[in-house]
C-alpha cells in the first residue's frame, strides 16, 4: 500500500562530511536517506545515523552502467514497500529549499522529475558505437587494444525496438506508478539492459529512453536541479557564491555541484534562508 514516505538514495565516492551535511539537511520524518558509496572506497566514514546503506555496494566508473545498476538494484529492493517518490541524488547536490517545501512538492503533483533537455543533441556516439564500460581495468585494456584493431565501430549498433532516444541529467525522481510500470518491463526486456551495459554515459539516456516509450512519456522533461554547465566541460561547475542569484530566481529543488571548501559559503548562506535567518550581505549599514 502506498504512503506518504519517500526515498531517497545517495550516491556517493568523496567527501564524506558533505555527505553528513546532506543527511542533516534532508531529515524529515515521511524520507528514508539511502546511501551507496562505491566498492572500492571505504564505506565507514560516510556512515550516518541517518542513512541507510545499501546491501550490496557495487563499483561505478565515470561514463559506465554503474549508475544505473546502482539504481535499478536500489529501486528493486524497494519496490513495494509503500514509497511515494524515489529520488537519486549525488553526494555532491543540496537542496536549495527547506525539505518540508520538497516533500510538499513530491506530493502536490511535482513527483515525476526525469530530464531530458538534452534531447536534441546529437549523443548517437553513445549508444551507436559499442563501448565496454566495465569497471574491472583488464578488462577496459582488453577494450583499447580491440579499438585498435577496429579503430570505428560507429553505426553498427540500433537502440533496441521500440525504445525512442532522449537524454538529459541523470539525476531524477519518480513516482511509486512510473517504478510499478518499469521494473516489470525491463525484467520483460532483458535486451534493454544489456544494450545500455555498452553505452559511454548510460545513466543520462537510460531511464530517460526507456520512460519514453512508456504510458508516462508525456510527463517528461522537467528537472528538479540547477546546474551550471556554461563552461561546456565534462563535469558541471562546481557552485559558489557567484551562483547564489541564479539559484535564487529558479525553482530547482536542489543545486550540483557542490564541494566543503569550494561551496562552503553558499552551503552556509543556503542554511540561513532555510532556518529563517538573515542574509548578512542584506543587511542595512545604518
Amino acid at each position: 500500500m502506498q504512503t506518504n514516505r519517500h526515498a531517497i538514495l545517495i550516491v556517493a565516492h568523496r567527501f564524506p562530511e558533505q555527505v553528513h551535511r546532506l543527511a542533516e539537511r534532508l531529515q524529515h520524518p515521511g524520507v528514508d536517506l539511502f546511501l551507496h558509496v562505491d566498492r572500492r572506497v571505504k564505506i565507514r566514514p560516510f556512515l550516518h545515523p541517518r542513512l541507510i546503506p545499501v546491501d550490496r555496494p557495487i563499483p561505478i566508473v565515470w561514463n559506465g552502467f554503474g549508475l544505473v545498476q546502482a539504481t535499478l538494484s536500489w529501486l528493486r529492493a524497494n519496490q513495494g514497500k509503500g514509497y511515494r517518490t524515489f529520488t537519486y541524488l549525488s553526494g555532491q547536490d543540496y537542496p536549495t529549499m527547506e525539505v518540508d517545501q520538497i516533500v510538499k512538492q513530491f506530493e502536490s503533483g511535482r513527483d515525476f522529475l526525469v530530464d531530458t533537455a538534452w534531447s536534441e543533441i546529437d549523443r548517437t556516439g553513445r549508444w551507436g558505437c559499442f563501448h565496454i564500460t566495465d569497471p574491472n581495468p583488464m578488462v577496459r585494456i582488453f577494450d583499447r587494444f580491440r579499438r585498435r584493431l577496429v579503430p570505428s565501430n560507429r553505426g553498427i549498433r540500433q537502440l533496441p525496438r521500440g525504445l525512442e532516444y532522449r537524454c538529459g541529467s541523470a539525476l531524477w525522481t519518480m513516482p511509486s506508478r512510473v517504478v510499478e510500470w518499469m521494473l516489470p518491463f525491463l525484467e520483460q526486456r532483458p535486451d534493454i539492459e544489456g544494450f545500455f551495459r555498452n553505452t559511454i554515459h548510460s545513466d543520462e539516456v537510460f531511464y530517460q529512453t526507456v520512460l519514453n516509450s512508456s504510458p508516462f512519456a508525456d510527463s517528461l522533461g522537467d528537472h528538479a536541479h540547477y546546474i551550471d554547465w556554461s563552461r561546456g566541460a565534462p563535469h558541471p561547475e562546481v557552485l559558489d557564491m557567484n551562483h547564489l542569484e541564479h539559484i535564487r530566481v529558479g525553482k530547482h529543488l536542489f543545486a550540483r555541484k557542490v564541494e566543503p571548501t569550494a561551496s562552503a559559503e553558499l552551503l552556509d548562506l543556503l542554511d540561513r534562508r532555510r532556518t529563517g535567518a538573515e542574509d548578512p550581505r542584506h543587511r542595512s549599514s545604518t
